[in-house]
């Protein structure tokens, strides 16, 4: 598995995958300047505020319940939702727990079997 656009004769089109390492570097970048900021800017005002320890994981469940329900993935949400609640973004501890995951899948699940079969009638 390489990273690597070929041409229709198989070989390596080393402009085209330079170009595209180059749009993924700046993509990469992009998301964790916004993450860091958002989030950071998230921690810095429940603090000023005087949030208690148990505000934390609240807001790391409470964050995977929003973003999954904008249509991110069920464990993506996950880890992103674990941020609001890590003061360490190199060392996130994981909040959001596999029966969480699990749960919210099963919901969603739910909510669109209920959508198909209403959509049916």
């Amino acid at each position: 598995m390489s990273f690597k656009v070929k041409t229709k004769k198989g070989k390596v089109d080393q402009k085209k995958t330079d170009r595209l390492k180059r749009r993924m570097d700046k993509a990469c970048k992009k998301i964790n300047d916004t993450v860091f900021s958002e989030i950071g800017d998230f921690r810095k005002m429940a603090e000023e505020m005087g949030v208690g320890e148990s505000f934390w994981l609240a807001a790391c469940h409470r964050a995977m319940l929003t973003l999954h329900g904008q249509g991110m993935d069920v464990f993506l949400s996950a880890e992103f939702g674990d941020l609001f609640g890590s003061a360490d973004f190199m060392e996130p501890t994981m909040q959001n727990s596999w029966l969480d995951i699990e749960r919210v899948q099963a919901a969603k699940e739910k909510h669109e079997a209920k959508m198909a079969k209403r959509a049916a009638k």
